[in-house]
């Protein structure tokens, strides 16, 4: 109708467009002194916004399993977009 036309966007896309902005902010917040170790942040979304346990929060997921460079492209790959 509008000339938009519906991509494929496959579920690893959706995690990375909905978490990645996420753990970034975390990341000024600590830059910020807002929060003092990445572990208070972890607490916070486990805790207080139901962040998947078993990830052991957003910080220590993007520190130990996504990988922070790898963080860091990402998010100026969709700043891109």
């Amino acid at each position: 109708k509008r000339g938009i036309s519906r991509g494929n966007i496959s579920d690893n896309e959706i995690i990375e467009r909905l978490y990645y902005p996420l753990i970034n902010e975390g990341f000024k917040v600590l830059e910020e002194g807002i929060a003092i170790r990445p572990s208070d942040i972890d607490i916070v979304y486990i805790f207080g916004y139901g962040f998947p346990e078993f990830r052991g929060g957003p910080m220590f997921w993007a520190q130990n399993e996504i990988g922070l460079k790898n963080l860091y492209q990402t998010l100026l790959k969709y700043q891109k977009k």
